[in-house]
């Protein structure tokens, strides 16, 4: 194992592939803990495994202006029915979009709106796929009446 720990240490310590914008050498040493550049670095002094969640650094873009809960979890329409796959969707995008991880006291107001919108409607495109076992529902467009 401490050879592991001299391999990950070298490249950094050389300002290699890592990245040179946060990477002290120290951050790859300790898996992770309590980050080299004190918080303040670039989201990479973890080494990967969290995805965005990590800090307010990697804000996504909007979601898009659709209602069609497959757009809004990312998903085609041949996922209709797949349970699996959009709960898959839905637990990437809660991960990604959360305002826990996103929103710090300094985001402007706007934008911690957006965030919390954004984030509402991730939920509600799932919670109407998950009580229609997978499928959208119909729009509703007046009264049907069949004659």
């Amino acid at each position: 194992m401490s050879e592991a720990l001299v391999q990950k240490s070298s490249p950094g310590d050389s300002g290699g592939p890592a990245g040179g914008a946060g990477g002290d050498g120290e951050a790859d040493g300790g898996g992770g803990e309590g980050e080299a550049d004190g918080g303040g670095g670039e989201g990479e002094a973890d080494g990967g495994g969290g995805g965005g969640e990590q800090n307010a650094r990697s804000i996504p873009p909007p979601l898009p202006a659709s209602t069609d809960p497959f757009v809004l979890l990312g998903l085609d329409h041949s996922s209709a029915g797949d349970i699996a796959a959009i709960k898959s969707a839905y637990h990437r995008l809660t991960k990604a979009r959360h305002p826990d991880s996103l929103v710090t006291a300094s985001t402007p107001v706007r934008l911690r709106q957006r965030i919390h919108d954004d984030f509402s409607r991730v939920n509600a495109a799932y919670e109407e796929l998950r009580s229609n076992e997978g499928l959208p529902t119909p729009p509703r467009r007046g009264a049907q009446c069949g004659a």
